[in-house]
């Protein structure tokens, strides 16, 4: 789930505003059953049956004809060592958006590890909304396997001129507590000073719950062009699923999935077709839209007219 401070945190909206219908409403416009709160703690797909539990629910079971797995995908771990470590936020979903905002206070100075696509867009709505940034981002620009390097260094540049520091070619190794501040050690033996610390090192598909059922997984849980499983009957889409050796993780491609096993479970098997697919990456301070390639293989060239 990308969740984006949508113009700074100083502008944007809360956690509540940010929910665009609420589960009760949804329920009853769908026609459908919708449990919050809870998580599957056991899937038995021999004897098709799922059980959950959660924090508002005694638990419960039911068995199923069908069974659509959008689990998603988690925040990888970032690794750091030291007692500040318990300080590194995430933000992969409401809840943590939450957290993450009722953290953040005037005037902080915000740390985030990873410049990728979701590093580079929370540096700038971050910085537009008057924050201290620094990145710090193993790559030798941003965004590298989304962008050639001239590209990405107007958007460095771009965001350079919002207040953005960058560190380039560096990992964080360790984390520690000061005047209830924190002292990022980077790999080079340099220190990054923060209030807070925002890791956007990348997603992880959660693949747990289909590797105990017994399901194929591997970077995600492995389905066909039609999205099934392993098991037939069981389907998996979005973050989590691996379609044809690839994992994702945009909302274009989401879309066409569900579009593609919409029609599969109504009676017409379907495989997802994939039509251009730009990705865009919410950064004012130089807006792009870029259709990366299926591999990173190779290398870009630069065409003059």
């Amino acid at each position: 789930m990308r969740i984006i401070l949508l113009g700074g945190p100083g502008a944007g909206k809360t956690a509540d505003q940010l929910v665009s219908s609420p589960a009760e409403k949804m329920a009853a416009d769908l026609n459908a059953q919708i449990i919050t709160h809870t998580q599957v703690t056991t899937l038995d797909v021999v004897g098709r049956n799922v059980r959950w539990a959660g924090d508002k629910t005694n638990g419960g079971e039911t068995g199923y004809s069908k069974l659509i797995l959008a689990l998603g995908a988690d925040p990888i771990p970032h690794g750091l060592s030291g007692a500040g470590a318990e300080q590194v936020y995430a933000v992969n979903d409401l809840q943590d958006y939450r957290v993450f905002r009722t953290a953040l206070k005037s005037g902080h100075r915000v740390a985030i590890l990873g410049g990728g696509l979701i590093g580079s867009e929370l540096a700038n709505d971050l910085a537009e909304a008057g924050y201290p940034v620094e990145v710090v981002h193993l790559g030798p620009w941003p965004l590298e396997r989304l962008i050639p390097e001239q590209v990405a260094q107007s958007l460095a540049h771009a965001l350079r001129d919002k207040g953005v520091r960058w560190h380039f070619g560096r990992t964080a190794k360790s984390i520690a507590q000061k005047n209830g501040a924190v002292e990022i050690t980077l790999d080079d033996g340099s220190i990054v000073e923060a209030d807070l610390v925002l890791s956007a090192i990348g997603l992880r598909s959660r693949t747990q719950l289909a590797a105990s059922a017994g399901l194929t997984v591997n970077r995600g849980i492995v389905v066909d062009g039609a999205l099934q499983t392993s098991v037939k009957g069981v389907y998996a889409l979005g973050d989590c699923a691996e379609v044809n050796g690839q994992v994702l993780p945009f909302v274009l491609p989401l879309m066409q999935q569900a579009r593609a096993l919409a029609a599969t479970l109504a009676g017409e098997k379907t495989e997802v077709r994939y039509p251009v697919m730009p990705v865009v990456i919410k950064t004012p301070a130089l807006p792009l839209a870029v259709l990366p390639p299926a591999t990173n293989n190779g290398g870009w060239q630069g065409l003059q007219g």
